[in-house]
């Protein structure tokens, strides 16, 4: 809770044990046009619930071990997967009603991918912008390599994940989806078949570019390529 109260609001020097010098918050930091987004907002502590409110209600607030009144021009943006928050008795319905000026309802991903056409378009942009954030650490000539080389093979697997895990309910919606994507990618060559998300579905074998055996470290003749191990020493 402290923790929380420092990064939004910020704190001046000796306003708690550590504090050896003023901080700004996210609050100060994103004043004069910004915006701050609050996941998972209706798990928040009572008191950042009770700050929250004074800052929507009036744009100002006061940063920790401070007596002076600050006033913001920002924009919030907060999500939470409760179904129904304002039946939920953690979090005040006063705060809900103000942030509610604008709300957008995502259905789950699970209703998302009922249709089989969009969820291999999903699964195939998934596949695609997960692998451009694993290869953020990669210099550009082997991250380019890199992507040319899924981008050849993620709408055939896309289909074909279409296809095996349909009915799959995505329990932990995007963020299990990118997850399980994610292992598909560092595990392509040596996908074992089994039950979702324990162990990852059979796949087509693509072939691999001439450009990324330097970066695989494996010679081309030498069998199944496992990509995990060459990933996690990159990322490292």
């Amino acid at each position: 809770e402290t923790l929380i109260e420092a990064e939004l609001f910020g704190y001046e020097k000796g306003a708690f044990t550590g504090a050896v010098k003023s901080r700004e918050g996210l609050l100060q930091k994103l004043s004069g046009g910004g915006v701050l987004f609050l996941d998972e907002v209706t798990e928040t502590p009572p008191l950042i619930q009770a700050k929250l409110l004074r800052l929507l209600e009036s744009g100002e607030y006061r940063p920790v071990g401070s007596d002076k009144i600050r006033k913001v021009d920002l924009s919030i943006v907060a999500a939470t997967n409760r179904k129904d928050p304002f039946n939920y008795e953690g979090f005040r319905n006063d705060v809900l009603y103000r942030l509610s000026e604008t709300v957008i309802e995502l259905p789950p991903l699970r209703e998302i991918l009922e249709s089989q056409d969009r969820s291999v378009s999903i699964y195939d942009h998934l596949i695609q912008s997960t692998a451009s954030d694993m290869g953020k650490n990669i210099d550009s000539t082997e991250k380019q390599a890199f992507l040319s080389w899924v981008s050849e093979w993620s709408k055939s697997v896309a289909r074909e994940l279409s296809r095996k895990w349909n009915g799959y309910q995505w329990p932990g919606n995007i963020r299990e989806c990118r997850n399980t994507l994610r292992h598909v990618i560092m595990n392509y060559r040596d996908i074992e078949t089994g039950k979702i998300p324990d162990q990852l579905l059979e796949i087509p074998d693509p072939p691999i570019p001439q450009e990324l055996e330097p970066l695989l470290e494996i010679p081309s003749d030498s069998g199944p390529v496992n990509l995990k191990k060459r990933l996690e020493g990159i990322e490292r």
